[in-house]
């Protein structure tokens, strides 16, 4: 006999998937500009990771070209809403560095946030090596 597929658990009381609305892309937007990662956002809005996923997914594909699926304006502006409040999120994390004189808390939440754009880039072996086009191997 084949086992019966786990029943999808939801957050919220309505035991359905969160359908997307301008009002809860504000809510998502509030959160992630306080500072709260994706997964606390989605944890505490009820909404599931899978589904938050498919949400950027299908507002990627809105604007990328808006012609082939008009239906998704709202995906597309949920991800464009998502990615202002992270801006949001780091244009004040980067006032507080500046303005505080205990800014070395602020520096390591930005680091650990936003790795990509503020994260230390330490070289293997802890130095940075020349190169030397001429050196001979032998």
């Amino acid at each position: 006999m084949a086992e019966k597929p786990e029943k999808r658990i939801y957050l919220d009381s309505s035991k359905r998937p969160t359908k997307i609305t301008p009002e809860l892309i504000v809510q998502f937007c509030e959160l992630i500009a306080a500072g709260l990662p994706l997964d606390g956002v989605c944890d505490y809005l009820g909404v599931s990771p899978q589904t938050f996923w498919t949400w950027i997914k299908r507002g990627n594909l809105y604007l990328q070209d808006s012609e082939i699926q008009p239906k998704y304006r709202i995906y597309g502006d949920f991800v464009l809403n998502t990615r202002r409040a992270a801006a949001t999120y780091r244009l004040n994390v980067c006032k507080t560095l500046h303005t505080t004189t205990s800014w070395s808390r602020a520096l390591a939440i930005l680091e650990r946030r936003d790795r990509k754009n503020f994260g230390r880039f330490d070289f293997m072996g802890g130095q940075v090596e020349q190169l030397d086009l001429d050196e001979k191997f032998s």
